[in-house]
């Protein structure tokens, strides 16, 4: 069974890589982690980018959408 972990974000440049750590310090990863930037005013997306390039063995998703609220997010 593959499981899913949804993440929304907006502007969670000081919070995003620790949430990641936290994530993939679990010992089964049959999962798959999803980020849902909403246009993201902070580096955000840039911090997205260079952890999926640094650990470009994991199975982590990027999303971006502009302004389309954590509801959108979540479905």
């Amino acid at each position: 069974m593959k499981v899913s972990i949804v993440i929304p974000a907006y502007d969670e440049e000081d919070y995003i890589e620790k949430t990641l750590n936290a994530v993939f310090k679990q010992t089964d990863h049959t999962f798959e982690v999803i980020v849902v930037d909403n246009a993201s005013t902070d580096a955000t997306r840039e911090v997205l980018h260079r952890y999926k390039e640094k650990y470009h063995g994991l199975k982590l998703k990027i999303l971006s959408k502009n302004r389309k609220g954590t509801q959108w997010a979540r479905e």
